[in-house]
């Protein structure tokens, strides 16, 4: 297909080759499908950007009808397009729509279609020409955007509720301690019970605002995991399997394992009930490199992560308990406190980290806890080659 302006045609037969093997170029180098079509929807020509989007050949389009590339769905919204348009007064307007097209290999790709009639000399309709670009991109970075929205208010509703439950944990606190100075009225029969059940609100109520103390010192993160693993191994039926994938290559970081332990028994807990009737439970580490910095933008020096995900074979999350897992109380389980995704977002925070949770590409539900690294995996040590003139070592 060539794209000819409305300027005088060149003065030489050569002028006119250089300028078609010019648009051809342009054409080419599009990313963009430019097509036209008859008024039946059969496809006249295609540009080379149509091989990339649907992994058809440009020539194998042409004469293609569009009904092949599209459900019937979207064929009889196309169609109804073009009626629309054809009994419009002015037919030179541009129309603007979305649908899909069918790869070669079945999937159907999002595309947006800009288009307008092409009229004859007596000025009825001919054809179709337009544009048609691949929307997959735009809708990866508009999902992106949503996700990352979405997590801003997840973050602002628990630093909201942190600071509640804060306020309200200190009031509580106070209460008891006044109890506790009543001779003989703290411990009266009347209101032991009702103080236990204080007591333990208010542990909750610290795990909600994040008060957890932490002794923290510097750990081998795959060792210590390692070690964890085999502790909460013991503790799963015969049924559950529960392997430690590690991958930090001896990173070291801050971690209270006492924390860390309990953070990752929640998280197995949740693992094994979404793993029923068996399945397996993969624990790995890894260390996730810094970003790099940008020299002409001077800022505080980034730090590698190391990353503790929690795999297992269930059906994973939907929307719904997606949007509501990290909600203090909120459970799935009957009985249950609803508290344990929390106390692992509060142990995360403890160590200046973070709690991501996702379906995994696979299936199953994957809970990863992120936390600064002190210290990379330390470099291979490599002999320098000894100083003989005439001979060199190659150390591998």
């Amino acid at each position: 297909m060539v794209l000819r302006g409305t300027a005088t045609d060149p003065a030489s037969p050569e002028d006119a080759m250089d300028h078609e093997r010019t648009d051809r170029l342009s054409l080419a180098t599009l990313p963009d499908c430019v097509f036209r079509a008859d008024l039946a929807l059969r496809l006249q020509e295609v540009s080379a950007a149509a091989s990339i989007m649907l992994g058809i050949p440009a020539a194998a389009l042409v004469g293609t009808p569009l009904q092949d590339l599209v459900t019937a769905d979207d064929l009889a919204r196309l169609e109804d397009l073009i009626r629309h348009a054809l009994s419009r007064t002015d037919r030179t307007q541009s129309l603007l729509h979305q649908t899909r097209l069918r790869h070669a290999d079945g999937r159907l790709i999002p595309v947006e279609i800009h288009s307008r009639l092409v009229l004859g000399d007596d000025g009825e309709p001919v054809g179709v020409v337009g544009v048609a670009r691949d929307l997959r991109s735009r809708l990866r970075d508009q999902a992106a955007a949503l996700a990352r929205e979405r997590q801003r208010q997840r973050d602002r509703k628990h630093a909201a509720l942190a600071r509640l439950a804060a306020v309200v944990g200190d009031d509580l606190a106070a209460l008891l301690d006044g109890l506790a100075g009543q001779a003989g009225l703290a411990d009266g029969a009347a209101l032991a019970s009702a103080r236990d059940r204080a007591a333990r609100r208010l542990e909750q109520l610290r795990q909600i605002a994040g008060r957890l103390p932490a002794r923290r010192e510097d750990r081998d993160v795959d060792a210590t995991v390692a070690r964890i693993v085999t502790d909460l191994r013991d503790g799963l039926p015969l049924e559950a399997r529960l392997v430690h994938e590690p991958g930090c290559g001896g990173a070291v970081a801050s971690l209270d394992a006492d924390l860390l332990r309990q953070a990752l028994g929640d998280l197995v807990a949740n693992a094994r009930e979404a793993a029923t009737g068996g399945g397996q439970i993969t624990v790995y580490t890894r260390l996730e490199p810094a970003p790099r910095t940008v020299a002409a933008m001077p800022a505080a020096p980034a730090s590698p992560s190391v990353l503790i995900s929690v795999h297992d074979t269930g059906p994973g999350l939907d929307a719904a308990n997606r949007e509501r897992a990290d909600e203090p109380f909120y459970t799935t389980r009957p009985g249950a406190a609803g508290l344990g995704l929390t106390r692992v977002r509060a142990i995360a925070a403890a160590h200046d980290g973070r709690l991501q949770l996702e379906t995994g590409p696979h299936g199953g539900a994957v809970a990863t806890l992120s936390l600064p690294a002190r210290h990379g995996a330390p470099p291979l040590a490599v002999a320098p080659a000894p100083a003989r003139p005439g001979r060199s070592v190659m150390v591998v």
